[in-house]
């Protein structure tokens, strides 16, 4: 996968606890988040891969139809099935979906048991002179690469949604024995895909080798790679619990 980034990545570890409310007002589309579960499947991926979260899924503030005001959603990829449902299709299902952040952080918070969870956030800038533009321009292409693959089956070949993710706007340089073997795609390979259609990363991205790892240890997407966007040098590492703000401030994430 070439060398490692040119500026070694710098994580944050806040002293305080945040809010629920204060991390929906801090993250941004494209941000990526990392959970830590305490279910069996959780844990196991922790041990398989000797890191600290077992999930990623990329954030989109996103007006949902029939609404007026953007909803902080979460799109990702799960084989677990739960009770959270999609926000697109209204169903509750595994596979690629968009839910409610706010709903998924409640979860894991429950889930844990005591009263908190761990998350990572990585966030995702614009680059070039007009980073408001850019910044359109990439919801612009999240939304419809969402749109085109939300409901897809956690088990269907991987080849449909590599199709769908580069359609006419680049060409994905995959060798196609990988996917002959491939009959799922996890959640850190969509957050490749999603990276790579949003046109926030280009099609060099080794989207088959990209782990959970790839995206905190700046390892499998590079700078080299960045297109009209770029994944901050600094990891945040927060503890979430519930509550409500003391100051309607957004964290410094």
């Amino acid at each position: 996968m070439g060398g490692g980034p040119s500026v070694p990545k710098c994580d944050k570890y806040p002293a305080q606890a945040a809010t629920i409310q204060e991390i929906l007002a801090s993250v941004n589309t494209g941000d990526l988040v990392y959970f830590s579960g305490n279910t069996w499947s959780a844990r196991l991926i922790r041990l398989i891969t000797w890191y600290d979260y077992s999930h990623v899924g990329m954030v989109h503030r996103r007006v949902l139809p029939g609404h007026t005001e953007p909803t902080v959603c979460l799109w990702e990829s799960t084989g677990t099935l739960d009770d959270l449902p999609c926000l697109l299709h209204g169903n509750i299902r595994t596979g690629v979906r968009l839910v409610s952040l706010e709903a998924k952080l409640r979860a894991y918070i429950a889930g844990n048991g005591w009263g908190e969870t761990r998350i990572c956030v990585v966030p995702l800038r614009p680059r070039g002179a007009d980073r408001d533009a850019t910044r359109r321009l990439l919801e612009a292409n999240l939304t419809r690469f969402e749109d085109t693959v939300c409901g897809t089956s956690y088990s269907r070949a991987a080849v449909d949604l590599l199709c769908a993710a580069y359609g006419p706007v680049v060409e994905a340089p995959v060798d196609p024995g990988q996917l002959a073997n491939l009959h799922a795609y996890t959640c850190n390979q969509l957050v490749a895909y999603t990276l790579v259609r949003m046109r926030a990363y280009s099609a060099r991205v080794p989207i088959m080798s990209c782990s959970l790892r790839s995206y905190t240890d700046g390892t499998g997407v590079l700078p080299s790679m960045c297109d009209l966007a770029e994944l901050e040098q600094t990891n945040w590492h927060w503890r979430v619990k519930t509550g409500h703000p003391q100051q309607q401030q957004p964290l410094e994430v």
